[in-house]
């Protein structure tokens, strides 16, 4: 913000959102989340789909020193009561569900069933429209006559920024208290990774619920000054529309949809992906060989895979740009990390 304050943050269908705006929206929200008797400590859940609304709000939750409990917008009934109770949360900030109110009602059914959750949120589409929801209040009017200016709130590395839900190592969904010492070490980790020119303008069409997703592609570009575009529709045909429309050149996702990308290449001008895509990234599974090679030989980007685990904030071990790829690998432990290698019994392995 203070470096260039007129540079593009997001492209949402079209729209640019310069970094001024969206700083002008976080604090409005902290603003409104003051007033409305929120502050320090405070959980504050976050169900959203892809869209600027998300971003201002994110930021607005941490400016106040508030933690963001991140719902997965997908999450039924059963989960939302599961999980609005488990966090403890205070108050939820929820997408309209794009002209489909299944998502809001399924969240608002729920606070029926919590305690401790009473204030409910909309966020819209556009990130100042009305409430497409009866009786429940717009992000806009949390805003309203809130100033664009906030004293943000001083916090303790330690405390929790994000909880973020993971069924990880367990099957079962459990929360991982995320810390602002967390977030703040793998985001320095993991900037010097990868050459800066190549992440300018990242696709984001996977939903930004999971801290990978935040990491690569709302803390990580807005501290580096890139772009984001924002995509709620994750189909294929979209994903390939608007990464040449708006000549995207990072893209992070998990292996099987790059395979889903292959597989409908014919929507796309190959030559066209070639121009603008630079970067491409991988984790959560295993990439085969046949998919990174057929990936490579028709749009020019190599796949790099990565490991990381929530419990971790993500990041473990990547493959750079220029680095030797080994098949099967996820490439090796980032500065600053270290790897323990062990058998099945847990006992210490050589290398």
């Amino acid at each position: 913000m203070r470096r260039a304050p007129d540079s593009i943050a997001i492209v949402y269908e079209g729209t640019a959102y310069s970094y001024r705006q969206i700083h002008n929206l976080a604090n409005r929200i902290a603003n409104g989340l003051s007033n409305a008797g929120l502050g320090q400590g405070s959980r504050i859940a976050l169900c959203c789909t892809n869209r600027p609304g998300f971003v201002a709000a994110y930021f607005g939750i941490l400016k106040i020193g508030g933690c963001i409990v991140s719902l997965d917008p997908t999450s039924s009934h059963r989960d939302f009561v599961k999980l609005l109770d488990d966090s403890r949360a205070e108050a939820l900030l929820c997408a309209d569900g794009e002209g489909d109110t299944s998502l809001v009602e399924r969240a608002i059914e729920a606070l029926d069933q919590v305690e401790n959750c009473r204030r409910v949120w909309i966020i819209p589409r556009n990130v100042s429209g009305i409430s497409t929801v009866r009786g429940i209040p717009s992000l806009s009017d949390l805003m309203d006559g809130a100033r664009a200016t906030f004293d943000t709130a001083a916090v303790d590395p330690e405390d929790v920024a994000v909880v973020v839900y993971t069924s990880g190592t367990t099957g079962r969904r459990k929360g991982v208290q995320i810390s602002h010492r967390n977030i703040h070490s793998v985001a320095l980790m993991t900037s010097p990774l990868a050459d800066p020119d190549l992440c300018r303008r990242r696709l984001a069409p996977n939903d930004l619920d999971c801290i990978m997703a935040q990491l690569y592609l709302i803390v990580l570009p807005i501290l580096c000054g890139h772009t984001i575009i924002l995509l709620e529709r994750s189909d294929p045909e979209s994903v390939w529309r608007e990464l040449v429309n708006e000549r995207a050149t990072y893209l992070v996702q998990m292996p099987l949809f790059y395979k889903e990308l292959i597989d409908h290449a014919n929507c796309v001008d190959a030559g066209r992906v070639r121009k603008t895509l630079r970067l491409c990234v991988t984790g959560g599974a295993a990439l085969p060989l046949e998919w990174s090679t057929t990936f490579a030989e028709r749009f020019g980007s190599t796949i790099l895979p990565g490991y990381g685990a929530t419990e971790v904030t993500a990041a473990v071990s990547w493959t750079c740009p220029g680095d030797r790829y080994k098949t099967g690998s996820v490439g090796r432990p980032i500065p600053g990390v270290d790897v323990r290698i062990v058998d099945e019994k847990g006992a210490g392995v050589s290398p």
